[in-house]
Formats: structure tokens, C-alpha cells, sequence
């Protein structure tokens, strides 16, 4: 759980309320797995060298979790003709994500720059 708030950020904050940001929700994500004495949140490797972030279901419908959340991943700089993709039950089909810029104004929606 500890890179879970390396993980997580919000684009639109300055540096401190990002950090502050990060550490609350670390701690919610603590507590709410301690509650459950299970892992709610998962960050696995797909078989198709994905990155797969899955949130049990039940913690979705108790705490809402709805809007959106920037995930911020390093990636090697060598990497070419990237996408991505984006479902929310396992046996829905993979959606492509809408590419934005970083001159491009957005907020509330699923998009990947």
C-alpha cells in the first residue's frame, strides 16, 4: 500500500494539498482495508504488459469513488505509439481513452495526456 500514494495525485493542486491529498487518502485506503481484513485496491501487470488498477466493488458502492483520479506512471522514454484503455467490470470490453494536451482544458472525465 505504501506506493499507493506515489500512485495517486491530483493535476490541479499545488505541491502541498497534492502531499496532503496523498497522505489522506493513503490513510482511508488503511483504514478501510483494515475494516474489511482484505485488500481492496489492486495494481497488477496484465498479461499483455498492462497495468491493471482494480478497486473492490463494495468499497466502490460504500464510498462512491466515482470522479475521476489522475494516476501518474513513469514511463521508459523510448516508448512509441502508446494508448490507453479503460473498463470498469471484468468482462466489459476495453474502451479507448480520449488523448488530451497539456494545452488542452479538462475536467471530470476519463482522458489520458
Amino acid at each position: 500500500m505504501f506506493g499507493l500514494a506515489e500512485l495517486i495525485y491530483c493535476s490541479s493542486l499545488d505541491y502541498s494539498v497534492k502531499y496532503c491529498l496523498n497522505i489522506t487518502i493513503f490513510i482511508l485506503c488503511q483504514l478501510v482495508a483494515a475494516d474489511q481484513q482484505s485488500s481492496f485496491l489492486s495494481v497488477s501487470r496484465g498479461i499483455r504488459n498492462e497495468t491493471v488498477i482494480s478497486l473492490d466493488s463494495q468499497t466502490h458502492i460504500d464510498y462512491g469513488l466515482s470522479y475521476p483520479i489522475t494516476y501518474e506512471m513513469n514511463i521508459p522514454l523510448e516508448s512509441t505509439s502508446l494508448r490507453s484503455y479503460l473498463k470498469f467490470q471484468g468482462n466489459q470490453d476495453w474502451t479507448l481513452m480520449e488523448e488530451k494536451t497539456e494545452n488542452d482544458f479538462f475536467n471530470g472525465i476519463d482522458a489520458v495526456r
